[in-house]
């Protein structure tokens, strides 16, 4: 890995679920690792007034706790939210060492990509975007930065859920969050103790 690689891990909530044409973001969180170091650096969370809450908000809601009142009382614009949010980006890559490489990681990239393109569309359809390519280390990877894809091809017959995943390969006890920023916390812990295994391989195995 080169120095100055930088990873951005992404979760977010939402209003409906993954197949719902009417979900949009309600709550959006980022976490910036360096890969030189192996270690966390700066953090990104707001809370998003969607332009519509949609049939299925009353399901999720049940999921990740943010309720209307909440979100209407904490929430952001989603021009402000993706604003910030490409501006907490430039930031992260300008403190990065080296090459300046920068990877978008999601636990289910799919949906998350879809999640911040309808953000970006009614941030007012700006032009900045996030750009998922594979990653690779090692003989890891993961397609369009989907980690769970790239956990499913590392450690196969596991279970893929992020909270089992967790357990499993951090040790320990790890109920569902559903919360945006402890979520991609979570993945990127996974993400981490995935790379860490990788590297201590032993040559040709």
């Amino acid at each position: 890995m080169k120095a100055g690689k930088v990873c951005i891990v992404i979760d977010t909530e939402t209003t409906g679920m993954q197949h719902d044409p009417e979900a949009k973001v309600v709550s959006l969180g980022a976490i910036a690792y360096d890969l030189s170091t192996m270690e966390a650096k700066g953090t990104f969370y707001r809370v998003v007034k969607p332009s519509i809450y949609g049939k299925s908000f009353r399901h999720t809601v049940k999921v990740h706790g943010l309720t209307r009142q909440h979100i209407e009382r904490n929430g952001q614009e989603p021009k402000i939210v993706w604003s910030d949010f490409q501006k907490w980006i430039l930031s992260e890559w300008e403190q990065s060492p080296g090459d300046n490489e920068i990877y978008f990681l999601a636990w289910n990239s799919r949906f998350d990509n879809e999640m911040l393109r309808r953000l970006r569309v009614d941030a007012g359809g700006r032009k900045d975007r996030i750009d998922w390519a594979d990653i690779r280390v090692g003989t890891l990877k993961g397609p369009k930065g989907c980690l769970m894809q790239m956990y499913r091809k590392a450690r196969p017959g596991e279970s893929y859920k992020l909270s089992s995943a967790a357990q499993s390969i951090l040790g320990e006890n790890q109920p569902p969050i559903h919360n945006a920023l402890d979520d991609a916390r979570l993945a990127g812990s996974v993400f981490l103790a995935l790379v860490s295994q990788e590297l201590k391989m032993p040559s040709g195995t």
